[in-house]
């Protein structure tokens, strides 16, 4: 099995030797969501409807010829999933559709393209592809024999460019350096040279958050300008950022960090939501990871930014190494325990949140919460070629 199937970004490995020098837990006090304080997901507001007293019957006409919309024949519809081997789509019938035999692929949201890296097996560098779905053709973007690009993604404020991180390395190694090309394969360009690490993307396309932990974060701006992301400009003292992850609207910026968070002296891990627009920060669910840990590495914000889903590690009510998946407010009001889980990811209408259930027992899969009444549903009833091991995407089925 190549490679590819088991990538560890390079940063993993200072951030394991962190987490094992950490020692026992600090207190935390957990928040009750009783009765009168329950989650409840903000709704669009609809415009009351004009009622015509006389339609005319070309009206009439108009409106039996709309198509009545497909509902979504499954909870799952929409999912892009990823084995360590393939990458599968569960359509709005409800079916289970293969779609390349590649991890980690990524499917558009207009369901007709599919990017994904491939390894070539003689050097071990993979290359940016790009496969059409109608036509079943397959185009390589990038044909570097220099380089290792992986990780793909859609940026849709740039619909004409793909994103993905590159290295001069391969594996753990790999540099993952912020990297664009056109949809053509032309424009390859290296955003910066000198620093990488987890990413995220602004939805308007102005801006991209990465780097830290070992290095403070970067902001790069489109016209190509960086800018170090300093904390304390926001009025927040912390040691340590990883994984950035912007808001659906990009006013705010969540970083999880760490450093001397609760003025002990120690090491401590937790949850920062940062304005961008007023210079603020907002610092939650900070705890000191039990034993030898890993860093969290999940952030993920509901689609009207009302709520943020989160992994942690080494902290209870988990044993062990297991992952426990959290959601709570941007202003750390109202945090909620799910499940032990990991790999989450909100549904389009933002009700629901599907994630990869993972216990020490082996006890492995995919599973949907409704977030209003917390009810958890196992998806056992899809024939899914290979175990779901990683959550690509939820995209409108």
């Amino acid at each position: 099995m190549g490679k590819q199937y088991f990538r560890t970004p390079f940063w993993i490995i200072p951030v394991l030797l962190f987490s094992m020098s950490i020692g026992a837990a600090c207190g935390r006090v957990e928040k009750d969501l009783g009765e009168e304080n329950t989650l409840v997901i903000p709704q669009a507001t609809l415009p009351d409807p004009k009622v015509e007293t006389t339609p005319s019957s070309r009206e009439d006409d108009v409106a039996d010829e709309l198509p009545t919309p497909q509902e979504p024949a499954h909870m799952a519809s929409g999912l892009v999933l990823s084995s360590s081997s393939e990458t599968f789509y569960v359509d709005i019938n409800g079916q289970v559709v293969s779609l390349v035999n590649q991890p980690h692929a990524q499917l558009s949201e207009t369901h007709d393209q599919v990017l994904f890296a491939r390894e070539d097996p003689s050097t071990y560098k993979s290359d940016i592809w790009l496969l059409d779905l109608e036509s079943g053709q397959e185009h390589n973007l990038t044909q570097t024999s220099g380089r290792d690009e992986i990780f793909p993604h859609w940026w849709p404020a740039h619909p004409e460019l793909v994103f993905f991180e590159s290295g001069e390395e391969t594996g753990m190694l790999n540099e993952q350096r912020p990297t664009i090309v056109n949809l053509d394969g032309s424009g390859y360009r290296v955003l910066d040279e000198n620093r990488g690490g987890p990413k995220a993307l602004s939805p308007d396309g102005e801006l991209i958050a990465y780097g830290g932990f070992d290095d403070r974060g970067i902001i790069y701006n489109w016209v190509g300008d960086l800018e170090v992301f300093n904390p304390g400009d926001y009025g927040l003292n912390v040691e340590k950022l990883f994984k950035p992850a912007f808001s659906p609207d990009g006013r705010y910026l969540a970083w999880k960090v760490s450093g001397d968070l609760i003025g002990d002296g120690g090491l401590s891990i937790g949850l920062a939501v940062f304005d961008m627009q007023e210079r603020t920060a907002i610092l939650t669910h900070v705890y000191t990871v039990q034993g030898g840990g890993m860093v969290p590495h999940y952030v993920s914000w509901s689609p009207d930014g009302s709520l943020i889903a989160y992994v942690t590690f080494g902290e209870e009510p988990a044993v062990g190494r297991e992952p426990n998946l959290w959601i709570l407010r941007p202003d750390g009001s109202q945090e909620m325990y799910i499940d032990i889980g990991l790999e989450p990811a909100w549904s389009p209408d933002g009700l629901s949140l599907a994630y990869v259930r993972t216990t020490m027992e082996g006890d492995v899969g995919l599973r949907i919460v409704d977030v209003e009444s917390l009810t958890i549903t196992p998806i056992d009833d899809l024939p899914f070629p290979d175990r779901v091991d990683f959550i690509m995407n939820w995209i409108q089925p």
